[in-house]
């Protein structure tokens, strides 16, 4: 397990420093920041379990942060523009996932917002705050969705990135 807790080695690349990691096809390669925001626990779990699998099995240095509440994401004030992707819950106390994504719009207008909810009837409000992607939790084919989610705006970054 790397030294960092939410830090993946990935085959040979050893990370340098939180951020960073070592010669992989020439040159220094960023780490993938992604961001999950959801008040169930079970399911922060499991889409975390998913990301590491995908992004893993190709290759990719990536950090995983989690957090149980909008509030608890937007409390990382401009600190949250490191993330290049956050899966965030619609449904959830004090502070819901569509005011989080405005908070969030703050900040980044460049940040990808993919919307993981059980609830279909907020799907205009979500593209309002330029979600690039709306995922049902009880969806049979969620692991597809997140996968896809994942190689459109992985393809997205390395663009950016050149």
């Amino acid at each position: 397990m790397p030294k960092y807790k939410n830090m993946y080695k990935i085959k040979k690349t050893q990370p340098t420093k939180r951020g960073n990691m070592q010669n992989l096809e020439r040159g220094e390669k960023r780490m993938f920041r992604i961001a999950i925001c959801d008040d169930e626990k079970i399911f922060r779990d499991d889409l975390k379990e998913i990301l590491i699998r995908y992004m893993t099995d190709r290759g990719i240095m990536l950090e995983i942060d989690t957090f149980s509440s909008g509030k608890e994401f937007v409390e990382l004030g401009i600190e949250m523009v490191k993330y290049k992707i956050v899966f965030l819950d619609i449904n959830m106390d004090e502070l819901d996932g569509i005011m989080t994504a405005k908070k969030i719009r703050e900040n980044s207008k460049d940040m990808f917002i993919v919307f993981v909810t059980a609830f279909v009837n907020y799907t205009i409000e979500g593209y309002k705050v330029d979600a690039v992607r709306y995922i049902l939790k009880d969806n049979k084919n969620l692991v597809a969705s997140v996968y896809a989610v994942s190689y459109t705006h992985l393809r997205a970054h390395e663009t950016l990135a050149n």
